[in-house]
Order: structure tokens, then C-alpha cells, then sequence
């Protein structure tokens, strides 16, 4: 039913951002020691034992961590609260109740949704097709597709001004050294028929390659043109899945969930083979 549809639909979101979540923490935590390197050397230089600078570097992970726990337990339990207060949980029994539940709180609910679409490109890289789909599931096909196509184009021309005003500080921020190395150079080459191929094609990290576009002398209003009339197209397909969703069998969902998880597995083996065979053409 649609209860088991949406807890289905919401664990595997929640997993997903689960995930990107803790990655992202330990990237912060690696990309501050690195960038802390000639500050650990003065503290060296006068004294502090590697030993003692080991310790200094778990009691500061410890308390990143315990602070993190403890502002997810603060929102977590926050939202739910909330969440049973305005009657969410009762509205899971159909499509019908759950829309009608979100309608309450238009306009609301829809600038909440395009926030989040747009965090996941400015402050959390995550997968935008995902939260399209469930976001289809809630809204409807179309609604969904336009809030996240807008969202989408906003949050990308935005990181990439923000690369272009603010410069390398900004990037190194959120793109690791590895990803910069290796997509700069070919941005600047390539240029547009690069940036083309990044947003058409699933295995590249586009969010990322949108913050690096602004370190180049590519025109704001030629990578807008790009983006507007690139982006969408996957996330029409997510939108479609997603509004149909519920009509689909259950052997029908199974199968493309099996497609679904070949094609991450095959796009992990071979991604880097296809990226490096279509950037040499």
C-alpha cells in the first residue's frame, strides 16, 4: 500500500542522505588537517610531540562528532514532534490524504521542497534525481519537475559566481583537491562541449563541476544558457518515475530496482573508462 510505498520511498532516501552526510564529515575533518599542516608544524617546532598532536586531533574529531550526534538528536526528534502534532503520520494511509496534508501548508510546503532541492546542489551534493522522485510522489509530475528544474539552475549559477567572486578559498571549501585536479584542466579546454557532456551524462559529479566552471573565463550568461537547457532532462525522467510510481507492480518496481542497482555498479566499474573515452573525443 502507500504506507509501505512511502516508508520504502523515505528509508531509501534517508540512507542516502545519511551517507552523504557522513561522508561529507569525514572530508571535512581530512581537508582541515591538510590545510592545518604548517600550523601542526609550528606546534612541533616548539615542543608537542607527535604523540600529543595525535591526541589533540581525536578529542577535536570526538567533539565534532558528539556535537553532530547531538544536534541530529535535537532536529530528529524536533521534526518528528512536530510532524505528529500537524497530523503527518495519520495521512500516510493514501496518496490521497498525504496530498491533501501538503496542501495545507501551500505555499509553504512547495518552498520548502525547492529549498531543499536547492541545499542539495549549494551546500550538501546530493543526488538531485533522487529527491525529484519522491518529490514527484508527493507533488505530482510536472509541479515537481519545474521546482526542481528552477532549484537546480539556481543553486548552479550560484556556486558558480560564488567560485567566480570569491575564488580558490570558496572552491577548496567544497570540492576536494582530487575532483579539482582532475576536472579544472579539462573545464578550461574543453569549455562548453565539456560542461554539455558533465550535466547530459549521470557519472560525472556535475554539482561540483558547476562550482569549478566559475574558476575559468567561461560567461555567466553562456554557462546559464548551458545549464538551463542541459540540466533538466535527467531529472524529467526521475520526475516521471516518481509520479507513476504507485501505479508501477510490485514486480515491475523490482526489476527496476534491479536495473536501477546494475547500473550503479556498472557505472562504478566502468564510469571512469566512459568519462576518459568521451573526453578524448
Amino acid at each position: 500500500g502507500f504506507r509501505g510505498m512511502f516508508l520504502m520511498l523515505g528509508g531509501a532516501l534517508s540512507f542516502i542522505v545519511g551517507l552523504v552526510g557522513v561522508l561529507n564529515f569525514f572530508n571535512a575533518v581530512l581537508t582541515g588537517i591538510i590545510t592545518r599542516r604548517r600550523e601542526f608544524a609550528v606546534l612541533q617546532s616548539v615542543g608537542m610531540t607527535g604523540r600529543q598532536l595525535k591526541a589533540m586531533l581525536i578529542f577535536e574529531g570526538l567533539g565534532y562528532t558528539l556535537l553532530a550526534l547531538l544536534l541530529a538528536v535535537v532536529l530528529l526528534g524536533g521534526g518528528v514532534l512536530l510532524l505528529w502534532q500537524t497530523g503527518f503520520f495519520s495521512s500516510l494511509g493514501s496518496l490521497e490524504e498525504m496530498r491533501a496534508y501538503i496542501d495545507r501548508f501551500a505555499p509553504f510546503s512547495q518552498l520548502f521542497y525547492f529549498f531543499i532541492q536547492f541545499l542539495s546542489v549549494v551546500a550538501a551534493p546530493i543526488p538531485s534525481n533522487v529527491t525529484a522522485l519522491a518529490g514527484a510522489v508527493l507533488f505530482g509530475m510536472w509541479e515537481a519537475f519545474l521546482l526542481t528544474w528552477l532549484a537546480v539552475v539556481a543553486g548552479s549559477v550560484l556556486v558558480f559566481w560564488l567560485a567566480r567572486v570569491i575564488g580558490q578559498p570558496f572552491v577548496e571549501r567544497l570540492v576536494s583537491r582530487k575532483v579539482a585536479d582532475k576536472y579544472l584542466e579539462l573545464i578550461q579546454r574543453k569549455r562548453d562541449i565539456f560542461l554539455i557532456l558533465v550535466f547530459l551524462f549521470p557519472f560525472f559529479p556535475d554539482d561540483l563541476i558547476c562550482i569549478l566552471a566559475g574558476l575559468t573565463d567561461i560567461p555567466l550568461r553562456r554557462f546559464v544558457v548551458i545549464v538551463l537547457f542541459t540540466r533538466p532532462w535527467g531529472l524529467l525522467v526521475s520526475c516521471a518515475l516518481g509520479g507513476s510510481v504507485l501505479n508501477i507492480p510490485i514486480w515491475a518496481m523490482v526489476l527496476l530496482g534491479l536495473a536501477g542497482l546494475a547500473l550503479f555498479l556498472v557505472g562504478m566499474k566502468y564510469g571512469d573508462r566512459w568519462e576518459e573515452a568521451l573526453l578524448k573525443r
